[in-house]
Parts: structure tokens; sequence; C-alpha cells
């Protein structure tokens, strides 16, 4: 064989492999980058009662939750759409861990980016609404208030002054937007 035939080979087999490495990235969880591409892994894969993608109505992102590869109960959080231009679709955000209660969850998200890296990791409690179409998460708060009237005499001080904000009492989380159809795909075992 000539030496031009050989590189021409090489090249063949060599183009070979890399697209078939492509065509196996495209299957790993790491490659869905779109609405459409998360909705084709929600289709062929069996669900569990948290996965599929939710969207925060606060600034419309929309994530998709899927089960960790090296961990059995926990749930990476990836961008699938935001408006957001400090987020790119494929980035993990964040995670979500199982506990005891079947209906509470661990719920983790990080905070900052810089040069390209999430930091600041914020951790609060997520509970699973019992239609498994939303998320509630419940983060910590702290609260001190410091009264004025203490500082009057003693008849003051059984006055009290409050602001009703219905606007804090509304629960803050993620709606499920897909699959809309029954949540239930996991096997049932009789």
């Amino acid at each position: 064989m000539t030496l031009t035939l050989r590189i021409a080979i090489l090249f063949a087999v060599l183009t070979a492999m890399c697209g078939t490495a492509a065509a196996a990235t495209e299957q790993t969880p790491e490659a869905l980058v779109d609405m459409g591409m998360a909705q084709e892994w929600c289709d062929r894969t069996g669900l569990r009662r948290i996965e599929g993608i939710w969207e925060f109505p606060d600034d419309h992102t929309r994530v998709l939750v899927r089960r960790r590869t090296d961990a059995e109960m926990e749930y990476d959080i990836v961008v699938v759409d935001s408006p957001d231009c400090r987020l790119k679709p494929g980035d993990t955000v964040g995670y979500i861990r199982e506990s005891p209660d079947p209906a509470k969850f661990e719920f983790c998200l990080y905070r900052t980016k810089s040069k390209g890296k999430f930091h600041n990791l914020g951790k609060c409690m997520a509970r699973l609404a019992s239609d498994c179409n939303s998320i509630y998460v419940s983060a910590s708060r702290l609260k001190a208030t410091l009264r004025s009237l203490s500082f009057l005499p003693k008849f003051w001080r059984s006055v009290r002054i409050s602001v009703d904000r219905p606007a804090e009492d509304i629960p803050k989380g993620l709606v499920r937007i897909y699959p809309a159809d029954d949540i239930s795909r996991e096997p049932t075992y009789l």
C-alpha cells in the first residue's frame, strides 16, 4: 500500500471512530441541551415522581430534573431554557436529594457563577405536592424586630401593630410542565 492510501484509510477510521463517539455522547444525560431533547429523554426514560421538566414561575427558567448516574437517591437540576443570559442550556445548577419522607427533599441550588463555574450552594427543604405537579420550596428565614414601643410605659407595650403581607404567603417553588400526563411511569409491583 502506498503512503497516501494508508493515510486515507487511517483518516477514514479516525473519522468513523469520532462519529461513533459523538453519536454515543448524544445519548448521555450531559447532551440534553434544549427543550426537545429533554422531552425525548423524558419519553424514553422510566421517570420517577420528581423527574421531568419543571419551570420556576418567578423567572420562567425551565429545568430538567433527572436522576444522577453516580448516586441512586439524587437528581441533577439541568437548565433547559432560561431568559437569564448567564444560564445556558445544559448547565447543572443544583441537585435534589431524597429524604426518609417520600414527599420531602433536600433542594440545593448554586447562587453565583464566576469564570464559568457555579459556587455558593444554597440548601433548603422542598416538598413534592400530592399530585406531583409542583414542588414547594421552603427556605430558612431570619426575622428580627425591634419594638420601639418597649421603651414606652407598660401600657404601650401591650399595643402591637402588624402589617398583613399576603404576597409573602405565596408559595415559592417549581411547576411541572412536562410530562403533563399521569406521572406514575415507574413500574408498579404487586
